[in-house]
């Protein structure tokens, strides 16, 4: 008898047997003495059972009968207990819980509250169900608390640096800094004080700095004011 933990590893589709080897197809009452057998490049297509994989190894076949719960890997598990409300405080407060990642804790929580959802519903006494109930508020607290820095988190992420705790555009924010002012002048390479030293001003509209940078053309004094121009104006110089 074939147990459902079985499943077939060669293809049977329809009333037809396809080769695993070349892709030949052929019908299975053509299929004589040697059903199986691909008369095109004689590889032996007889179904092969394969067993479940072993429990702890974190892999699990589609169509498997091992139950949701099945502890994949033991490394990682936390043993959690949900009678009464101490009950759940004591898991929550555990060394191996604490030392889990945020997700993997999540996951835990989330647990918790869908068992204890169903043991509230379930249960018909009602001193064991006010019990539960009571453990029950409790865990809904706690998943509220671990959505909201699931929500924190994301959101830390998605800001980029330099924009004041903004979204940016995707990159803007990691790119380095390569200019300051908006005629491409780059960082490090002006002179402070060179306008005040030449004499000039960046005071006033970009009309009047670009006259007096026509009036002192050729000199320090002159470049600028073309260059206070060129800042105001958003240009290139």
């Amino acid at each position: 008898m074939i147990k459902l933990k079985h499943i077939l590893t060669e293809a049977i589709i329809g009333n037809s047997i396809k080769c695993d080897n070349c892709g030949w197809s052929w019908k299975i009452k053509d299929g004589g003495n040697d059903l199986y057998m691909c008369h095109k490049c004689g590889h032996d297509n007889t179904p092969q059972l394969k067993e479940d994989p072993k429990k702890g190894t974190g892999k699990k076949p589609k169509g498997s009968s091992r139950r949701l719960y099945t502890d994949e890997n033991p490394k990682d598990t936390v043993s959690v207990k949900f009678k009464t409300k101490q009950d759940v405080v004591h898991t929550l407060n555990k060394s191996s819980f604490k030392s889990k990642s945020h997700k993997r804790q999540s996951q835990i929580i989330n647990l918790i509250h869908q068992r204890l959802r169903v043991a509230v519903d379930r249960t018909k006494d009602p001193k064991k169900k006010k019990r539960l109930r009571s453990a029950f508020e409790y865990i809904k607290k706690k998943k509220t608390a671990s959505k909201e820095k699931t929500q924190r988190i994301r959101k830390s992420e998605s800001i980029a640096p330099n924009h004041d705790g903004k979204a940016a555009p995707y990159g803007s924010g990691y790119k380095a800094v390569e200019e300051n002012f908006a005629d491409k002048k780059v960082k490090g390479k002006s002179r402070p004080g060179r306008v005040k030293r030449a004499g000039a001003s960046c005071k006033g509209s970009v009309t009047s700095l670009r006259r007096k940078a026509k009036k002192y053309s050729g000199t320090e004094k002159g470049k600028m004011y073309h260059w206070c121009a060129n800042m105001k104006s958003g240009k290139k110089k």
